[in-house]
């Protein structure tokens, strides 16, 4: 059926149109207030270039100091020689992370043990410090962990080259294979351990002491105190100066080293006798040879001989007896 246009006919389109939404509002159910996420750690302080998104990493997160961070985050420095970032865990141990970083915190509290990686770093250089707490403080690379009980570490991972490199600033930390069990190696203070899978290395190398020159030009990259600074100078410094004693096993009693083997000449030479052990007189010594072949007849027999060949002869007899003897 057809309406006209009225004023009348306007109102009450409007008015069944308000009660169908009324009643649509009140048949539904209230939804229920979203949880507050759960924090890993607070941003004690942040310059220069640095993002924080959330877990998606759809949401841009506030980089204010003393802001809380939730668990799953990520913090992105950028390439500024003056960015760098200070956050700290709830489990009491602390991260710095210089320019070009980009690192994850992840909730290591799934299983309610505390037990688990606290960071995961893509790219770029951290400095880990723990105080002694009772969860570990462990960072993941792509192809290695490290582990720091208490003391504090530099962690640098360039994923061009696939290389973890872990520097020891303070106590120990421990370098191994994310991959394979039985990897671990302890590096000491003042040393430095990398693990490279495009050397094809699976084992950690020894760790050995650290220049003073790289590390000082590292540590500029963090906002660390001069006290902090000169602790890890000094702990570097000591290493070097450490002299390694060599232990010489002692043979037993009685008992006669065996001599060692003359050494063998690649080239083998006849025996030659001095000089002064023969004697020659000027008459015996061997004129030269005339090129071409030469003939003996008194040898051959047969044909007369003259002054020359039997002298030849006879010189060639002299010798012969020198050989001899």
């Amino acid at each position: 059926m057809f309406l006209p246009r009225t004023k009348s006919t306007k109102r009450a389109l409007i008015a069944a149109l308000s009660a169908l939404a009324s009643a649509s509002a009140f048949a539904a159910e209230p939804a229920a207030p979203a949880s507050d996420p759960i924090l890993c750690g607070t941003l004690e302080n942040a310059h220069g270039q640095v993002q924080m998104f959330d877990a998606s990493r759809t949401q841009s997160l506030s980089v204010l100091p003393k802001t809380g961070v939730p668990c799953g985050a990520w913090l992105s420095v950028g390439a500024g020689d003056q960015s760098w970032v200070v956050f700290r865990h709830r489990d009491g141990f602390s991260l710095h992370a210089a320019a070009n970083t980009f690192i994850q915190i992840p909730d290591n509290n799934l299983d309610g043990k505390r037990v688990g990686d606290a960071f995961v770093l893509y790219r770029g250089e951290a400095l880990l410090r723990s105080r002694g707490g009772t969860p570990e403080a462990q960072l993941l690379t792509a192809n290695a962990r490290v582990r720091l009980k208490q003391g504090m570490a530099l962690v640098i991972y360039a994923p061009q080259e696939e290389e973890t490199q872990v520097i020891s600033l303070e106590s120990s930390a421990t370098l191994e294979n994310r991959y394979q069990a039985g990897t671990q190696v302890a590096v000491k203070e003042g040393e430095a351990s990398s693990l490279n899978f495009k050397l094809l290395r699976v084992q950690p190398s020894h760790p050995r002491a650290v220049m003073l020159v790289s590390l000082r030009e590292k540590l500029h990259r963090f906002p660390i105190d001069d006290q902090l600074h000169n602790e890890a100078i000094a702990a570097a410094y000591k290493r070097q100066e450490r002299k390694f004693a060599t232990i010489l096993t002692a043979a037993p009693a009685g008992s006669k080293a065996p001599a060692a083997p003359a050494p063998k000449s690649p080239v083998t030479e006849p025996k030659r006798e001095p000089a002064s052990t023969v004697s020659r007189s000027p008459a015996s010594v061997t004129p030269k040879r005339a090129r071409g072949p030469q003939k003996f007849p008194a040898l051959e027999g047969g044909e007369s001989q003259d002054s020359e060949t039997l002298e030849r002869h006879r010189l060639l007899q002299e010798m012969s007896k020198i050989k001899a003897e």
